[in-house]
């Protein structure tokens, strides 16, 4: 623990802070594992980190507050949910959107070996129609494809030929995308699609 008196109690709120996201993020398994309820984990949690008492009440408080309003909202929502059907017809799968990952970095061997033969596979996606547009995420973790299908298994069965996928070195996640659904409200006849 560091000797000055302003770093120690830095130490100390930036412990709070990573308990508390832990606790929000559904991290803290292994204390709740124990039996504790999920409330009682934290304030544990809060304690062993040298936390005063007052500290570990405030914070509590205000996680006990701040469950109040996800529950008042969670029934807003609720009510919301159940009448959305009536409002919003189903709509159809028409792109699905592919973000990907590496399962770890490529090594400089791999990028050699692999990258040559994954961007002309790419492009030949591209190029075939499957892929209708592509990025890269800023932090270069991965590429971010929509593409022309209409199931997540057909975008899965199609990335998973990539040289990238075969070597098990890139993992995507899949969202199914439609027309946007509040738009049959400018319609006359708004129950049936393409209504004039």
């Amino acid at each position: 623990m560091p000797a000055n008196p302003t770093s120690r109690r830095f130490v100390k709120v930036a412990a709070a802070l990573r308990v508390v996201a832990l606790f929000v993020l559904g991290l803290m398994s292994p204390l709740t594992a124990r039996g504790q309820a999920p409330d009682k984990a934290l304030e544990s949690a809060l304690v062993s980190e040298g936390l005063p008492p007052d500290q570990v009440a405030r914070i509590m408080a205000k996680v006990s507050r701040s469950e109040e309003q996800t529950k008042k909202t969670e029934g807003t929502m609720d009510q919301t949910t159940t009448e959305a059907p009536k409002r919003f017809p189903v709509v159809p799968t028409t792109k699905v959107l592919a973000w990907g990952r590496f399962t770890s970095p490529p090594t400089p061997e791999q990028v050699k070996e692999i990258f040559p033969r994954e961007v002309p596979a790419t492009l030949k996606l591209y190029l075939e129609g499957k892929i209708d547009q592509w990025w890269v995420r800023q932090d270069q973790t991965g590429p971010i494809f929509l593409m022309n299908v209409t199931t997540i298994a057909e975008a899965h069965e199609i990335l998973e030929t990539l040289p990238l996928g075969k070597a098990k070195l890139m993992v995507f996640d899949y969202t199914e995308l439609g027309p946007l659904t509040p738009l049959h409200l400018l319609l006359k006849d708004s129950g049936a699609p393409g209504a004039k």
